[in-house]
């Protein structure tokens, strides 16, 4: 069955009884219902901006809207001294290259939410397959939103044509066929921006290390009709070429001069997308409409101009007052503006009651401050209570005196029931924007191609849902796996998301089946495979006693370090390399690998974790004195891919062995030992009561750092991993780095 639409003269009589209520009702002299009925384009526009500008009587000095074309062109025309956003466009380019001008009326800047919600709906970013590389490059967009000169945004657009448009390959430059030391220019760059994401500003300067002066003086900003900004906001370019340039023809000069920096690297560019330049350079004609480079020009405070608080008012006109949609126009606006009514008088409400406690906070401490210091000295109030020093004070009549039975009539005034936690105030978490300082970005891994890998949980032996592996014809049944099964999470984690450590995981030469099963769970998950290698390591390791029907059952409960002595034999994460400098002494030569290093903290951070580890790994040295030798015995630490440290807590009070309780932030996430840097990448947490020696059974759960910099938590009774907070407070007793390449 087809829609009929009305009459057309049922239309108009509708219509023209609506335009009489709107006018009459609602709002006197106003366009709502020509707003709703007429066409919206540019004219249309124009002409409702136009009767608004006059009706209020007033020069708009700021004009905010989304990045449709229609409608800022309409404001450019209604708002403005121009006739189209183009003559808007290039006299705001002539101001930013100190050239004369005329100052537009009114400042024109879009919403900040609308504009990037449009860049990521760009093909070529929804098409990228890695989430940290879109996110990158979001955040990238929202620091030229933020900049304030011309000079700064071009470093940003520059850095952001390099790596993600002109570049394919990166990493150390290649000469004549061979690898250098040299970084590439990507990434220079792409280091430059991560700096400048985790609130670096000055990090985003091209390579000439140019400086901008962000403390220009507003007296100098606007003389004799010429903005004189500082010199790096000037583009030196003669008369008769700024005469013909616009941002579009400067935007290709910056595509032209990106070009000519491209360098061999020794890998691929994970983040090389050519398909996105187009629209790089289609956003950059529209530079001041969506960014702060006017600012300083229209002496207006920096700022990020967003209409959320009415998108937020919209949305919630639109799902919690008009459920039942569809709805007539008219219902609508009547609907709308009770609602408005409604929200208006419950704010005054809130307000007025909030003036009235503050209020009577105040004359009830002052009331009481002058009791006190008339009556007695002994008495002090603190936070409307009062406390009674060194004179007791007794009721002869057993009563209590009036001001706190007042107290406590005003505590019941404002109880809440609390039933179940309901009627607690729920703490807001600030949200995380692209537009926020991100230090995570110093951290995250961006050559990968594709997401972080989500890796499978592998359940604890005991598990209820575990069968029972066969091994020579005998049923194995594996108790208490917790702790070997931490250190293959920690393990397993690191291997996804380090690419050195992943080569030296699946390095050929590298065999056991320790690293088989790592190679296994990385490749493919959680399988049977996976858990037929846990019992295969475990069975040859702990006893076990034999049951009936050839079951076997095997207990591994033990602590973590003992895990790490009995099953990382073959992953060895140093070298000590003992031997005497003299050449033709007798004394051999040995070389004792290293699977663990010590750490004891005296406090519930980790600030001497360096000192410590620095003393740890030094070359030593002392005499021989093998057969009359007098030469030095030296002991060298050599280093591999990784570092395990067993974390332990003696308190300078107490000497008690423990467990460092501490937040995961206060973890440093980058330490460096003898010119090598190692980033963390998890920790093997204890859960439960530990004595002095630490053998009292508990539970052991990895949380692992990302390379998204979030943190997650195995546990092998539960199936999946948790995300987890950065600030949650665990009880840490090891440690996993893993050897990265230094950055400048």
């Amino acid at each position: 069955m087809k829609y009929k639409p009305l009459e057309m003269d049922r239309f108009f009589h509708f219509l023209n009884n609506f335009q009489k209520w709107t006018y009459l009702v609602i709002a006197p002299g106003s366009s709502i219902a020509h707003m709703i009925s007429e066409k919206h384009d540019t004219e249309t526009i124009r002409q409702w901006l136009t009767r608004w500008k006059i009706d209020i009587g007033s020069q708009i000095q700021e004009f905010t809207s989304v990045q449709s074309l229609a409608l800022m062109a309409a404001a450019v025309i209604s708002f403005t001294q121009f006739s189209s956003i183009q003559r808007y466009i290039e006299e705001c380019f002539k101001i930013l290259n100190g050239r004369e001008f005329e100052l537009p009326l009114c400042f024109i800047i879009n919403d900040v939410a609308h504009f990037m919600k449009n860049v990521s709906t760009w093909k070529p970013i929804k098409d990228l397959k890695s989430s940290m590389s879109r996110k990158f490059f979001l955040q990238l967009y929202a620091l030229i939103m933020q900049s304030t000169s011309l000079n700064e945004a071009r470093e940003i657009i520059k850095s952001i044509l390099i790596v993600f448009g002109v570049s394919p390959t990166d990493g150390m430059k290649i000469c004549e066929n061979e690898c250098t030391d040299e970084r590439t220019i990507v990434e220079e760059k792409r280091l430059q921006l991560r700096k400048a994401i985790a609130g670096a500003p000055n990090h985003i300067l091209d390579l000439e290390n140019e400086i901008f002066n962000e403390h220009l003086n507003e007296e100098e900003l606007c003389q004799n009709n010429t903005v004189k900004e500082s010199e790096d906001n000037l583009l030196h370019f003669s008369d008769e070429i700024l005469h013909n340039i616009s941002f579009k023809t400067w935007a290709q000069s910056i595509l032209l001069e990106c070009g000519e920096l491209i360098e061999d690297g020794d890998h691929e560019n994970a983040q090389y997308i050519p398909t996105v330049i187009p629209f790089i350079l289609k956003s950059l004609e529209l530079l001041t409409l969506w960014s702060n480079v006017m600012c300083k020009a229209f002496k207006f405070p920096v700022k990020l101009a967003s209409s959320s608080a009415s998108e937020a008012s919209f949305n919630n006109v639109k799902h919690m007052i008009f459920k039942e949609l569809p709805c007539r126009v008219d219902d609508f606006i009547q609907n709308h503006l009770d609602s408005l009514d409604g929200a208006m008088i419950l704010y005054e409400a809130n307000e007025l009651e909030s003036r009235k406690n503050q209020f009577n906070t105040m004359e009830n401490i002052d009331g009481l401050m002058k009791k006190s210091n008339e009556k007695s000295t002994n008495k002090t109030i603190r936070n409307n209570f009062i406390a009674f020093e060194d004179t007791p004070i007794t009721f002869s009549d057993n009563s209590l005196p009036s001001v706190v039975f007042e107290k406590i009539n005003d505590d019941e005034i404002v109880a809440v029931e609390n039933w179940r936690g309901k009627g607690e105030v729920k703490s807001t978490k600030e949200k995380q924007t692209y537009f926020s300082n991100d230090s995570n970005a110093l951290y995250v891994d961006l050559n990968s191609r594709i997401n972080k890998k989500s890796l499978g949980v592998i359940l604890n032996g005991s598990s209820k849902k575990m069968k029972c592996r066969i091994i020579n014809n005998n049923k194995i049944e594996l108790l208490n796996t917790f702790a070997f099964d931490t250190l293959v999470q920690l393990f397993a984690c690191a291997t996804t998301d380090s690419i050195q450590f992943g080569k030296y995981i699946f390095d050929e030469k590298k065999s056991g089946l320790f690293f088989e099963l790592l190679r296994c769970i990385t490749k493919n998950g959680v399988t049977n495979k996976v858990y037929d290698l846990r019992v295969n390591i475990l069975y040859h390791i702990f006893p076990h006693d034999e049951l009936l029907r050839s079951i076997v059952r095997v207990g591994c409960h033990c602590h973590i370090r003992e895990m790490v002595n009995k099953v990382l034999n073959e992953v060895i994460m140093a070298d000590e390399i003992h031997r005497c400098s003299n050449d033709q002494c007798q004394r051999p030569m040995k070389t004792v690998p290293l699977t663990c290093i010590p750490y004891s903290s005296h406090t519930e951070d980790f600030g001497d974790l360096q000192v410590q580890i620095d003393d740890l790994i030094k070359s030593k040295s002392n005499l021989c004195n093998f057969n009359n030798c007098e030469c030095l015995w030296t002991i060298e630490t050599v280093l591999k891919n990784h570092i395990l440290i067993e974390v332990s807590s003696i308190p300078e009070v107490e000497a008690v062995y423990g467990d460092v309780i501490c937040s995961l932030e206060s973890i440093p996430t980058r330490i460096t030992i003898i010119n090598t840097l190692f980033i963390l990448r998890g920790t093997a947490v204890f859960i439960g009561k530990r004595s002095a020696a630490r053998t009292s059974l508990g539970h052991y759960v990895a949380i692992v750092l990302r390379n998204d910099g979030h943190w997650e938590e195995y546990d092998d009774f539960k199936h999946k991993p948790v995300p987890i907070s950065k600030l949650k407070k665990c009880g840490v007793q090891i440690l996993l780095y893993t050897k990265e390449n230094q950055e400048p």
